[in-house]
């Protein structure tokens, strides 16, 4: 930082001092405090420094304050994008992304007026692009004038004049520090202001005693990992000011920040409490999650999606989160288990209420007046207050203990909400769609990087932020061939001749690598010790270095002599001392550990014991977001109602047999209707009209299928559906749910499942470990059964399958089987199927946990993967 001392010796206190950004900035005034410290003084004068194009405005607000100049108000740069944008929508050309032709308009209009261009277009460079920027153009400086407003841009020309006419003082000197370059414009305002009596001066800050060095190596990853390493030894030999230039920052800031993190904190764990570094890249306001849950509050409407209340409630950042914090998770499941994919926040209010969440209930309470109240339309301001009542409603941010980082985005998100009231002038009365999108853009183009308690000596920076800087150590990476210069874009509104023969920035090829070649000296001259490096290869494709570096002399990794470093994975492979312990069997089952179980306990127990153990014992539950419509579960459990509530109206098959057509139908309709009744109280939005008619139709179809199986069938007579009933078996209380048991011609119960659905899973029950063993229980667990079916009712047709002791026109007779591993008579079935199941439930009461899936289907179907670890246990074996 001494390098800057010789400028400030000669500073007063009204030199004025212009940077290209706001990090130089920071660094100068660190610098400054040092060599005032240095002279042993403990107060002195702040310096007087201003990024240029804030000393810019501040000199337009001055005139505009003491109204002797130009009576526009200064538009901010998403005020003037939003007057593009509202240009260009009212244009006859349809655009699909008129955010994005406004942003490139915007910057060709930048273009025009800091390179000074003659917007005259000639025959030959005339385009489609060209012409309709022109029409903008003409466009944009109409309404300016109307609205009484100017752009920085234009504004930067009248000062020229403000200060010709001693509207403002022109400074006594100006010193500009760290300009790569600077555009016609401010040089003509400069040039001016000399002629007033100002002083211009510029100051270049460069090492004398450069060491520069070039690496190639393999891959980015590489490279990242290569430089942070290099930073650290650097800082630990006691450099002050080391930086890391990283082109392309913004867009692997993720990688850079994981490097980092873990070779820092790997080579020194105490880095974990403190980060010696920061990266200069921000993050979009819109993903910090306080920003999102805001944002969720205010999109709020009447009806909601599911998923998104389901991230709402559980949001820390809402009131009274920690107070109900496990009351609105179990809420949540609540919903996910039997709401509909979208609900309505009055709903919302009244389960939440029911489900114990009755802070959630108020909070939901206040939204709801906001939101049927709202206008239609109204100014942006007026819905800026409108969304801060919505937060407010809410309780945002919560009672939680916010984090200095989340102070600072709250501050940030003030002045986003200032950035949306601003736009009143420009986009008028709007409805509530696009005051969400404005905010929401404007929260996605906003970045965010929180300022630190305290100084870092490392900074990784984009190369455009080392302007003006020198220090101790610098490395810059990717320096390849195709990186740097970077490729010429060249703006689509301004002729392209016209922007290589002005030399705009990105115009041409020639262009980029004359700027890049001012950069890379610049960068040359800026630290004592310099790392140059590149890679030889990306996604299969050789690179060599930059033009620009390449004939510096180069250097091998090893020769850097850095501090060994592996990755986690890799340092916890090489220290393995493997050590295998396989338990596979958990504590026995205590005898009030569980009150009742299903028959699902056995199908579990059957189809993985590892699977059985975690959803009964260890209660784990999977619960997924509801679908669209109906799911598969409800649709069964529909049809299931619509036959009980049809055979409630017939006592056994001859009534059946003896009813006419149109009394059949009667029947039918009565059922249908008053299922669907009863399942639109649940789900009010999903049963639409039109939803309904399909329903009845699907309804209609498939008992039509069963009446007619049954008009065929053998004699029965008593027909009882959907009975529950408690049995104990093997020491295990069933808690059953039989969906039809029939009373056959003998007396003998025949009992029935219902299975809806297209596929056909078998049953396997001539196997050791039952597939489905519902209907064997239910028989094991009832007297007088003599047989049991399962009825597959689809869209296709309607099937059944199982057993009996003799003929129901239903099941397979008992010893006519094709199976040839069931047995022939009926209580040996029944033995057989006891000893069984008797087997799966003395290994699920014994704590047999294996993991041993039946098929290879069955993990297919199961979401407990990340507990069994069953992936890695296969690749271990």
């Amino acid at each position: 930082m001494e390098i800057y001392n010789k400028l400030f010796k000669i500073l007063k206190q009204d030199d004025l001092l212009l940077t290209p950004n706001q990090r130089l900035i920071r660094f100068l005034h660190k610098a400054y405090a040092a060599y005032q410290q240095a002279q042993h003084k403990q107060v002195w004068p702040s310096l007087r420094i201003f990024k240029l194009e804030t000393w810019l405005t501040l000199q337009w607000e001055t005139q505009l304050i003491q109204a002797t100049g130009f009576p526009y108000r200064l538009l901010t740069t998403h005020q003037e994008r939003m007057l593009w944008q509202s240009i260009i929508n009212q244009s006859d050309t349809h655009f699909l992304n008129p955010d994005h032709i406004a942003k490139t308009a915007q910057q060709a209009w930048q273009i025009n007026m800091l390179w000074q261009l003659d917007g005259n277009i000639t025959p030959l460079q005339a385009s489609h692009e060209t012409t309709a920027f022109k029409t903008w153009s003409e466009r944009f400086v109409a309404l300016s004038t109307e609205y009484a407003c100017i752009d920085l841009a234009r504004a930067s020309t009248l000062l020229m004049a403000c200060f010709k006419n001693k509207n403002l003082t022109p400074p006594s000197r100006i010193f500009l520090i760290g300009f790569d370059e600077i555009n016609p414009q401010t040089k003509k305002l400069l040039q001016q202001l000399e002629q007033l009596g100002s002083q211009v001066s510029y100051f270049v800050a460069s090492s004398s005693k450069t060491w520069v060095r070039r690496l190639a190596v393999e891959n980015t990853a590489t490279e990242l990992q290569t430089m942070a390493r290099w930073a650290y030894q650097q800082w630990q030999a006691g450099k002050k000011t080391i930086i890391c230039a990283v082109p392309q920052l913004l867009a692997i800031r993720t990688q850079v920040l994981e490097s980092f993190t873990e070779i820092f904190t790997q080579l020194n764990p105490a880095c974990a409490e403190r980060l010696p570094f920061n990266i200069a890249a921000g993050r979009k306001l819109s993903e910090f999650t306080l920003i999102q849950s805001a944002l969720a509050i205010i999109q709020t409407q009447a009806s909601q999606p599911l998923s998104k209340i389901s991230k709402l409630i559980q949001s820390p950042y809402i009131g009274y989160a920690d107070d109900e914090k496990s009351p609105r998770a179990q809420l949540s499941i609540y919903l996910r288990r039997h709401a509909e994919n979208t609900l309505a926040l009055k709903q919302l209010a009244l389960l939440s209420q029911q489900q114990h969440c009755t802070q959630l209930n108020q909070l939901i309470s206040q939204l709801i007046p906001l939101i049927d109240t709202q206008p239609i339309q109204q100014l942006p301001s007026q819905w800026t207050k409108h969304f801060v009542k919505k937060l407010q409603a809410f309780c945002w941010p919560g009672q939680c203990q916010l984090l200095s980082e989340d102070d600072q985005l709250i501050e940030r998100w003030s002045e986003l909400l200032n950035e949306l009231s601003s736009l009143d002038f420009i986009l008028g009365e709007i409805n509530q769609e696009a005051a969400l999108q404005q905010l929401t853009q404007l929260a996605n183009e906003l970045l965010f990087q929180a300022k630190t308690a305290y100084d870092t000596p490392i900074h990784v920076l984009g190369l455009l932020d080392t302007a003006g800087l020198c220090v101790d150590s610098l490395w810059i990476m990717g320096l390849d061939e195709q990186a740097w210069p970077a490729s010429a874009h060249p703006n689509p509104f301004i002729p392209y001749a016209v922007q290589r023969d002005n030399a705009t920035p990105h115009a041409c090829n020639e262009r980029e690598f004359y700027f890049s070649s001012l950069v890379t000296q610049r960068l040359l001259n800026s630290a004592d010790s310099i790392m140059l490096s590149h890679s030889i290869q990306q996604d299969e494709q050789a690179l060599r270095p930059s033009a620009l570096i390449r004939h510096m002399p180069s250097i091998e990794a090893s020769d850097l002599e850095l501090p060994d470093y592996q990755n986690s994975v890799q340092s916890i492979w090489n220290t393995r001392d493997w050590e295998y312990y396989l338990d596979e069997t958990a504590p026995t089952l205590l005898a009030d550990e569980l009150s009742t179980v299903s028959n699902q306990l056995f199908k579990s127990q059957a189809a993985c014991p590892f699977q059985a153990f975690a959803k009964f014992r260890l209660k784990t539950q999977f619960y997924d977001l509801p679908s669209l419509g109906l799911s598969k579960s409800d649709r069964g459990s529909l049809l299931h109602r619509v036959i009980e509530l049809f055979w409630n109206n017939l006592s056994d098959q001859a009534s059946l047999l003896k009813q006419p057509a149109h009394s059949l139908q009667v029947f039918m309709n009565q059922a249908i209707d008053t299922a669907i009744a009863e399942f639109s109280k649940k789900r009010p939005l999903t049963f639409s009209p039109h939803f309904i008619a399909i329903e009845r139709e699907r309804l209609q179809q498939r008992l039509m299928k069963l009446i007619e199986l049954d008009k065929n069938r053998l004699p029965f007579t008593q027909v009882i559906h959907e009975q529950k009933q408690h049995v104990t078996f093997a020491n295990l209380v069933l808690s059953l749910r039989i969906d039809r048991i029939d009373t056959l011609s003998d007396g003998s119960q025949l009992i029935i499942d219902y299975k809806t659905g297209e596929s056909k899973p078998s049953l396997g029950w001539s196997e050791e470990r039952l597939d489905e063993p519902q209907l064997p229980l239910y028989c094991l667990s009832l007297p007088n059964v003599s047989g049991c079916a399962v009825i597959r009712i689809s869209s296709h047709s309607i099937e059944s399958q199982g057993y009996s002791e003799k003929e129901t026109g239903l099941c397979h007779v008992i010893g006519t089987a094709k199976d040839k591993n069931i047995p022939s008579t009926w209580p040996e079935l029944l033995n057989f199927w006891k000893t069984r199941l008797e087997n799966l439930a003395l290994q699920f009461q014994n704590g047999v946990a294996t993991v041993d899936p039946k098929k290879e289907t069955t993990c297919e179907h199961c979401h407990l993967q990340l507990l069994c670890r069953i992936n890695h246990y296969e690749k271990s074996n």
